[in-house]
């Protein structure tokens, strides 16, 4: 069996082959959308910044490839995809730590509307 990425940038036709053979709408545009949002969401958690939104993205991403592709395979070929998943709900939930961009510019203090409760000391 063949490794998944063997060097950078990936084999874009593999992956592409691949997605026809799941029977995808446009393999050749879905195969590098997912490999560089995925790059994102990984640099997104790193940094610690807007680590919120990349959870979410993060979970919804890999609830569409198990629902797509790893539920096919067993429960092992969803075990790593099922961790992301609750990876990503475990950072749009508690979001970044205190050493992350998100803290420096205190994403998560800040009002989300203008009509947020305030109350009287």
């Amino acid at each position: 069996m063949r490794p998944l990425a063997t060097s950078w940038p990936p084999d874009w036709r593999t992956a592409a082959a691949n997605g026809a053979a799941h029977r995808f709408s446009n393999p050749g545009l879905l195969a590098p959308l997912s490999v560089y949002a995925q790059l994102a969401i990984g640099l997104a958690f790193v940094l610690g910044l807007m680590t919120r939104w990349a959870g979410i993205l993060c979970a919804v991403h890999f609830i569409v490839a198990i629902a797509l592709v790893d539920r096919f395979g067993g429960p092992r070929m969803m075990f790593p995809a099922g961790c992301l998943v609750v990876i990503g709900f475990f950072l749009a939930t508690h979001g970044a730590g205190r050493l992350s961009f998100d803290a420096a510019l205190r994403a998560n203090e800040r009002p989300r509307s203008q009509g947020v409760v305030t109350f009287k000391k």
